[in-house]
């Protein structure tokens, strides 16, 4: 079994090929003017400390619930009416331990909503399902 930092980068190597994805990390952190340094004790002082939001936020900083490890864009070609334009169709990976993981009840709702506005969003514990996910979507044999 593969812990979930072993699996996020597997299929975002994986999916190189198919997507242009970044790694994306979140929670919160502090920020600060001037050098930080640290302490005997491990700690480190930042001075004139702030909050910031990694990953996702809204303009109130706070952090967006339930997004994926892996975002960015799959490059698909436009038909019809706009024939040989390229989009970059929003994508999203969530990543989960091979041995399956809990998967929040905020990033289900990130992933509805992803799929609902026209993008991409999967959840997938290896670089095998996570490659099938998205080929199976890019030649439209998923079921959303």
């Amino acid at each position: 079994m593969s812990d979930e930092t072993s699996v996020v980068r597997h299929i975002w190597l994986s999916l190189s090929g198919l997507c242009t994805l970044f790694r994306l990390n979140s929670g919160s952190g502090w920020i600060g003017k001037g050098k930080a340094t640290r302490k005997q004790d491990g700690s480190v002082v930042v001075p004139f400390a702030r909050p910031i939001a990694l990953g996702l936020s809204f303009p109130n900083t706070k952090t967006v619930s339930g997004q994926s490890d892996l975002l960015g864009w799959t490059e698909r070609i436009i038909t019809s009416d706009m024939v040989g334009q390229k989009i970059a169709q929003f994508t999203s990976v969530e990543a989960k331990s091979s041995s399956g993981g809990r998967i929040g009840k905020d990033q289900l709702q990130w992933q509805e909503n992803v799929n609902k506005a026209g993008g991409i969003a999967i959840i997938a514990n290896s670089p095998e399902q996570a490659k099938k996910l998205i080929s199976d979507y890019l030649n439209g044999t998923t079921t959303k």
